[in-house]
């Protein structure tokens, strides 16, 4: 994908670190790995990108919707996994 053209959308969320280890598989990596937490109607897929405090992240699978049912419908949100591999 060409990412010079790409289109920067800007949502609020939480992000809560998940992991982070290192390999040295294929010389010295560091896989970093976050959960997103945001709102339902975010428009985000598994071929994505996302940037938190600077540091650049892929979207690491497809992102679950879970929404609420009565009362609890106010707590929908959507998850998803940002993961970086530096190294």
């Amino acid at each position: 994908m060409d990412w010079s053209t790409a289109a920067r959308t800007s949502y609020r969320g939480r992000t809560e670190p998940l992991s982070s280890s290192e390999t040295v598989q294929q010389g010295d990596q560091v896989i970093t790995t976050l959960d997103c937490f945001l709102p339902p109607s975010a428009v985000v897929t598994e071929y994505d990108r996302a940037e938190v405090d600077g540091v650049t992240y892929e979207v690491d699978g497809k992102p679950d919707v879970y929404t609420g049912h009565g009362p609890l419908k106010a707590l929908a949100y959507q998850r998803l996994t940002l993961k970086q591999v530096t190294g």
